[in-house]
């Protein structure tokens, strides 16, 4: 499957997938301007969306989201092991953190992996990070 780093440009077009109930983010719009929207495609369809960003020492996911067609797959854990894998290859030694919605706090930490953080945040550190990446990616990932 392979992941597409969105440009700009072209984020307006994903406006279409709130129009269509297939997600419930508005993904034409980013949280903010350092953030980059990746896309996990395959067949020509849209499984899921990350939006993150490199941070001193760590990188910020701002938002994750699989398609509703595809909830339940393993599209998540594919998205997180992306954001894993280019915080490992920004230098920020595979962590991240995020702010999940409380519904969904428990269930990062039990099938993800992720710790609790300072107030509502959850992280991934090196090894859960390598985990999701053996876990969820291939060599062509």
């Amino acid at each position: 499957m392979p992941f597409i780093e969105m440009i700009d440009d072209n984020l307006p077009a994903l406006k279409e997938l709130s129009k269509q109930g297939k997600v419930n983010f508005d993904w034409s719009i980013k949280s903010s301007p350092k953030a980059k929207t990746v896309i996990l495609v395959n067949n020509g369809e849209i499984n899921g969306l990350v939006e993150f960003q490199k941070e001193m020492g760590t990188h910020k996911m701002w938002l994750i989201e699989v398609v509703r067609d595809y909830r339940g797959s393993t599209i998540a854990g594919k998205l997180l092991a992306y954001v894993g894998r280019d915080s490992l290859k920004e230098g920020n030694d595979g962590f991240f953190f995020f702010e999940p919605k409380d519904s969904l706090r428990n269930y990062y930490m039990d099938k993800y992996g992720a710790k609790i953080s300072a107030g509502r945040n959850l992280y991934f550190d090196t090894a859960a990070t390598q985990k999701l990446i053996s876990t969820y990616l291939t060599q062509n990932d």
